[in-house]
Formats: structure tokens, C-alpha cells, sequence
């Protein structure tokens, strides 16, 4: 285990100790079926860089993408935009 993460942790910590550089290596990985969890952390940090355009944007594509699905993780992410909304 703890090779594991000096092989793989350390660096990717390495990589990304600013919010910028951790910002821009999620908005370049692979995610699953939206909304993912790092949808989620992707605004969030948006919006701790005062991106608040890009994090309005990309949760608007995001609940384009979500569509007229009804299940929880769909319903769970409207949630999430209408409170940010809300701020």
C-alpha cells in the first residue's frame, strides 16, 4: 500500500497542490454517466476560483445531459444547482 501511493499518490499530489492545477486535471478526467462526483467538485472548485461563468455553465450542460431523468442521483444534482443558484 504504501508503495501504491508514493507510486501514484504523491505525485498526482504533487501535480495538483494549487486549486487551479486540481481544477483543470478534473475537468480533464473521465467521468461516468452525469452527474458524476466530480461534477460536483469540478463547480465547487470552479467557484472557489471565481469561476462562477464556468460553473454556471457547466452545470447547466450538466442537467442537459441529466435530461428528464428521474432517479436519485439526477434528482440529487438539481438540488444541488438550484441551492447554488440560490447563493
Amino acid at each position: 500500500m504504501v508503495a501504491t501511493v508514493e507510486r501514484f499518490g504523491l505525485p498526482f499530489m504533487q501535480q495538483n497542490a494549487t486549486l487551479a492545477t486540481l481544477y483543470n486535471a478534473l475537468l480533464n478526467s473521465k467521468r461516468g454517466t452525469p452527474p458524476d462526483q466530480l461534477d460536483y467538485r469540478i463547480v465547487a472548485a470552479a467557484n472557489l476560483l471565481g469561476k462562477r461563468t464556468e460553473a454556471e455553465a457547466f452545470v447547466d450542460a450538466k442537467l442537459r445531459e441529466i435530461g428528464t431523468r428521474n432517479d436519485e442521483a439526477a434528482e440529487w444534482f438539481r438540488k444541488f444547482a438550484t441551492k447554488l443558484r440560490e447563493r
